[in-house]
């Protein structure tokens, strides 16, 4: 997860080592795009709501 965060945000790759994105498997992350501005946002990070029906 850490590499897809990373990408999404712009972050350098370099920079992996100091950060960890810790998810629950089949959890759902949520990106989303600035149509203006361009500017990336992670909205939810590990949502599992979703598993708990």
């Amino acid at each position: 997860m850490a590499f897809v965060v990373a990408h999404w945000i712009g972050m350098p790759i370099q920079s992996l080592g100091q950060v960890n994105f810790r998810v629950s498997p089949g959890s759902i992350t949520t990106v989303r795009e600035d149509d203006y501005f361009h500017s990336r946002q992670v909205v939810s990070l590990g949502d599992t709501r979703h598993l708990e029906h």
